[in-house]
C-alpha cells in the first residue's frame, strides 16, 4: 500500500506536468494552473493542500482535479490506569484493587495519522458535478498480539470512501462517510485526543443519502438530509434511517476549530437529527419465519455552534467560540465510542427460548433481565465546548475546554450491577499551537469517572496527552 500511494502521486505530478504541453500541434486553450490555497498575510500558519490537475490539456472538460490530504500524527499518551489504548472512547475504566485499576501507563503511538483523496470532475453542461472522496487511518484491528505488531506495524482501514453526486435538484450520496446523526459531525469540537472522546456522537457509517443546500439570503441558508444507513443489526431486514436540518446564520461569525487538525469560519448554526432502527431476536427453535421479538430504537439531538467573539480565519486572535450537543433516546449506543453501557451480551434468557440470532452486537439492545422481553437500552447524553484563540502569535496559540456526560437510566435492567455503567463524566483542557505552517503541537489533559450500577466508588482515569502533526 504505501508502494501505491507513492507512485500514485508521482504518476499525479507527472501527469499534470506533462499536460502542460498538448501532444497535438494545433493551438489549444492552456491547462488550468493546479489548484492551490494560498495564506494571506496575517492567516493562521496551517499549510495549503496539494492539488494536481489531471487531463490532456485540450479541453477543461476533460480535466480531473485530484486532491491529497492528511497529517502525519504522534501521540504520547499516559493514563492513570491500563484501561485504554491511544483511543480511550466510552470503554469502562478498570477497578480498584487490580493491576490494570491501580497502575499506570505510557503509550507512544502514529496510528492515527491519516491520508486522503478528494476527486472531482468537471460539471457536466446539464449541472452535474460528480466528486469521490477516499480517506484512510492506520487504527485498524491490531496486527497481532504483539505491542511491537501493534504500534509498529499498524494496519490500515477506511475512514471514508464515497461517491458524491451534487445536481441543480437534489444532491446525493453513496458510501462511507458521517452519519447524519449529529448532523454529519459538523459540530465536533477540538481536542488533542484521538476522537470520539466521552460523550461524543461520531460515527461514520455506509450510506445512501439524499439533500440539498437552500439559500434564503446571503446570510441565511437552510441544510436538510435524509439517509438510509447500514442497520445496525443486518437479520432486522431493513436499512436504519436518519436526517437531519441545520440553520446556519451568517451574519455574525467566528472561527471554529474542528477535531485535531480541522477548522474554519462559522456563523451561529443549529442542527436538529434523529435516528430510528429496529432489533429483531429469532425464537430458537423458531416455529416459523415471524416467530420473533422484535423492538425499535430511536434517538434524537441537537447540536449548535455560537461565536460569542467574532472571528475568522486570517484573524482568529481573542476569537471565542461555543459548541454543544445534547442527544437522548433509546437503542443507539453505537454512535458513542465503545460504549454499551456494560452491556457486553443481549443475554436471551433461557426461560424465553429466544436467542439473538445473527449480526446483533451488544450495546444497543438485549433481553431484559425481569421481563426477559428484547427491548432497547437508554441513554442521553451532554457534551459542551469553548474554544478561546489567544492573542499570542496572532491566534496561532489556543484552548479548548470540554464537559461531557454520557448516562443510561436502564443499564442495569440488561447487565449485572457490577458491570453496568449508568453513568460516565469528562471534563478536558486542550492547548494548541501552529508552530510553523505545517506544524501543530497540541497538549491535554483529561479526567473521565464512571459510576457502576453497584454503587462501588467512581473509578476514574487521568491521560496526559503530547501529540506532534504535519499537516499537509
Amino acid at each position: 500500500m504505501p508502494r501505491f500511494l507513492a507512485a500514485f502521486v508521482i504518476c499525479a505530478s507527472a501527469l499534470a506536468a506533462s499536460a502542460q504541453t498538448p501532444a497535438e500541434p494545433t493551438p489549444a486553450p492552456a491547462t488550468p494552473a493546479p489548484a492551490t490555497i494560498s495564506t494571506p498575510a496575517g492567516d493562521s500558519k496551517m499549510s495549503a493542500t496539494p492539488t494536481f490537475v489531471l487531463g490532456n490539456g485540450a479541453s477543461n472538460a476533460s480535466n480531473v482535479k485530484v486532491t491529497l490530504y492528511g497529517f502525519a500524527e504522534l501521540d504520547a499518551i499516559y493514563d492513570s490506569t491500563q484501561s485504554f489504548t491511544e483511543l480511550q472512547g466510552n470503554a469502562a475504566i478498570a477497578k480498584y484493587g487490580t493491576s490494570a485499576g491501580d497502575d499506570g501507563r505510557i503509550q507512544y503511538g502514529a496510528r492515527n495519522s491519516r491520508l486522503g483523496f478528494k476527486i472531482e470532475s468537471p460539471e457536466t453542461a446539464s449541472g452535474i458535478k460528480a466528486t469521490g472522496n477516499l480517506e484512510m487511518d492506520f487504527l485498524g484491528a491490531a496486527n497481532g498480539s504483539s505491542e511491537s505488531g501493534i504500534y509498529g506495524a499498524p494496519t490500515m482501514r477506511m475512514r471514508h470512501g464515497f461517491l458524491k453526486l451534487q445536481t441543480p435538484i437534489i444532491d446525493a450520496l453513496f458510501g462511507q462517510t458521517w452519519t447524519v446523526f449529529g448532523a454529519s459531525m459538523a459540530f465536533t469540537p477540538a481536542t488533542v485526543d484521538i476522537q470520539g472522546v466521552p460523550a461524543e456522537a461520531y460515527q461514520r457509517i455506509l450510506q445512501i443519502r439524499l439533500g440539498k443546500t437552500i439559500k434564503f439570503t446571503d446570510d441565511i441558508k437552510v441544510e436538510i438530509e435524509v439517509a438510509a444507513l447500514r442497520p445496525f443489526q443486518r437479520d432486522s431486514g431493513m436499512p436504519d434511517l436518519g436526517g437531519f436540518v441545520r440553520l446556519d446564520f451568517n451574519q455574525w461569525k467566528g472561527y471554529k476549530a474542528t477535531g485535531s487538525t480541522g477548522g474554519d469560519d462559522s456563523g451561529i448554526a443549529i442542527a436538529f437529527s434523529a435516528l430510528t432502527r429496529k432489533f429483531k431476536a429469532l425464537k430458537s427453535p423458531a416455529a416459523n419465519d415471524t416467530d420473533y421479538q422484535t423492538a425499535t430504537g430511536s434517538a434524537i439531538a441537537l447540536d449548535l455552534i455560537i461565536p460569542i467573539i467574532p472571528s475568522s480565519k486570517k484573524a482568529r486572535a481573542n476569537g471565542l467560540t461555543f459548541t454543544a450537543e445534547a442527544t437522548t433516546g433509546s437503542g443507539y449506543s453505537d454512535v458513542f465510542t465503545s460504549y454499551n453501557a456494560g452491556v457486553s451480551a443481549i443475554g436471551a434468557p433461557t426461560s424465553t427460548g429466544y436467542s439473538p440470532g445473527v449480526g446483533l452486537d451488544a450495546g444497543p439492545a438485549a433481553f431484559n433481565t425481569t421481563t426477559h422481553a428484547l427491548e432497547t437500552i437508554d441513554a442521553k447524553s451532554l457534551l459542551l465546548s469553548l474554544q478561546y484563540f489567544t492573542p499570542l502569535d496572532g491566534g496561532n496559540v489556543w484552548l479548548s475546554a470540554l464537559y461531557g456526560t454520557l448516562q443510561s437510566d436502564n443499564a442495569t435492567y440488561f447487565a449485572s450491577n457490577a458491570a453496568a455503567i449508568p453513568d460516565i463524566r469528562m471534563v478536558g483542557v486542550h492547548l494548541f499551537w501552529d508552530v510553523t505552517q505545517a506544524a501543530r503541537l497540541g497538549l491535554s489533559w483529561s479526567k473521565t469517572r464512571e459510576r457502576f450500577g453497584d454503587n462501588s466508588v467512581p473509578r476514574t482515569n487521568d491521560r496526559v496527552q503530547l501529540s506532534g502533526f504535519y499537516i499537509f
